[in-house]
C-alpha cells in the first residue's frame, strides 16, 4: 500500500533473541552460509575462556552472531536480531535461511524489543518532547532544526527515541510493516515522525512504554499571571506532565491551577504514543509469537511468559 497514512501505524522495528543451538547444527549453518559472511573477532568468557564470535547477515535482513565456547561443550550460544521492515519474514518460506535457522534453535530468550508509532504528516521541529527524570539528548541540523530526541541513558533498559523518519529517505528503501501484516511506503517529501521506544532487560514489552513521554506542539499554551521567565521550563514541565507536579517551589493549589490553564490552550500530539502503543499491544505480542513461530517447542518459559503462549 502507498500513499498517507491516516492514523500512526505501530511496527515491530527490531527484536533480538538469544538461544542454544546443537553443535552439529551450529557446524554445519556455519559450512553452508558462508557466504553471508560479515565479521568475526575473539574475545573471552567471564571465566577466561576463548570466545569465538561471528557475524553473518542474512538476505531477509537478520544480523546473526554465532558465538562458540572452546569449553562449552555440544552446545552453542547464537543471537539473532530481526528487522521486519527490511523484507518481511510473514512470508511462510520453509526455503528460507532464517527459517531454517529457527527451527533448529533450543531455549530461545527474548533480550530485546524495538516498537516503532510513525505520524505521517508530522514534523519533529514543530513540537517539543518532554520526558520526567530521564537523560536527554538532541541531535540539530546544520540549522539548528532538531531532527532527534532520545531520552534515557546507554544502559537504560527503556529508551524513547522521537526522530524525523523522512530524513532517512535518502539513505535506504523505507517501508513499515505494521503488526497487523500491512505493508505501507510512504511516498513523496511528506514529514515523517516516528516515536521509538527500544526495550531490554526487565522492561521488555512494558505495557506503558510511552506513558512518561508528553509531546506538545511549541508556543501553543500562555503562561498564567505570576510566571517569572526563569520558572517558563518548569511551569511547563509541572503544568503539560503529571508526573512533574512534585515541583517543590510552588504551592499544590498553584500547581493545580496552572496545569487547568496550560491545558486550555496545549495542542498535544493526538493520539498520544502509549494509546497507539495500548491499542496495538495484543497485536504486537501476536506479531512476535508468529514471527518465532518455527521455533516451536524451543521457546524458554520467559518467552512463553512475555508473550502469553
Amino acid at each position: 500500500m502507498k500513499g498517507t497514512m491516516s492514523k500512526p501505524t505501530v511496527s515491530l522495528d527490531r527484536l533480538t533473541i538469544t538461544a542454544n543451538l546443537n553443535a552439529d547444527d551450529f557446524n554445519r549453518w556455519e559450512r553452508d552460509n558462508r557466504h553471508l559472511f560479515v565479521d568475526a573477532k575473539v574475545a573471552k568468557t567471564k571465566w577466561g575462556y576463548p570466545l569465538y564470535r561471528t557475524a553473518y547477515l542474512t538476505p531477509d535482513g537478520t544480523h546473526v552472531s554465532l558465538d562458540k565456547k572452546e569449553k562449552l561443550g555440544s552446545t552453542h550460544q547464537i543471537r539473532l536480531q530481526f528487522n521486519p521492515n527490511r523484507e518481511p519474514l510473514f512470508d511462510d518460506d520453509p526455503g528460507d535461511i532464517t527459517i531454517r535457522l529457527l527451527t533448529c534453535l533450543k531455549d530461545v530468550r527474548i533480550t530485546g524489543v524495538d516498537i516503532a508509532i510513525d505520524y505521517l504528516g508530522v514534523r519533529i521541529h514543530e513540537y517539543d518532547f518532554l520526558y520526567p527524570r530521564v537523560q536527554r539528548k538532541t541531535f540539530c541540523t546544520g540549522f539548528g532544526c532538531q531532527e532527534s530526541i532520545e531520552f534515557g541513558a546507554p544502559s537504560s533498559s527503556l529508551k524513547v527515541t522521537a526522530y524525523a523518519k523522512d530524513k532517512q529517505r535518502a539513505k535506504q528503501n523505507q517501508r513499515i510493516l505494521t503488526v497487523n501484516g500491512e505493508m505501507f511506503i510512504p511516498e513523496g517529501d511528506e514529514p515523517w515522525l516516528r516515536v521509538e521506544a527500544s526495550m531490554k532487560n526487565d522492561s521488555i514489552l512494558r505495557n506503558d512504554a510511552f506513558k512518561g513521554l508528553t509531546v506538545f506542539r511549541k508556543g501553543s499554551f500562555v503562561p498564567p499571571d505570576g510566571m517569572t521567565s526563569g520558572m517558563a521550563e518548569n511551569l511547563t514541565l509541572i503544568s503539560i506532565n503529571p508526573a512533574y507536579m512534585d515541583y517543590p517551589t510552588v504551592h499544590q493549589n498553584t500547581r493545580d491551577d496552572w496545569r487547568k490553564k496550560l491545558l486550555k490552550g496545549v495542542n498535544m500530539l493526538e493520539p498520544h504514543p502509549q494509546k497507539v502503543y495500548e491499542d496495538e499491544y495484543g497485536q504486537i505480542k501476536e506479531a512476535i509469537d508468529y514471527l518465532l513461530s518455527p521455533v516451536g517447542n524451543g521457546l524458554s518459559q520467559q518467552a512463553r511468559n512475555l508473550l502469553n503462549v
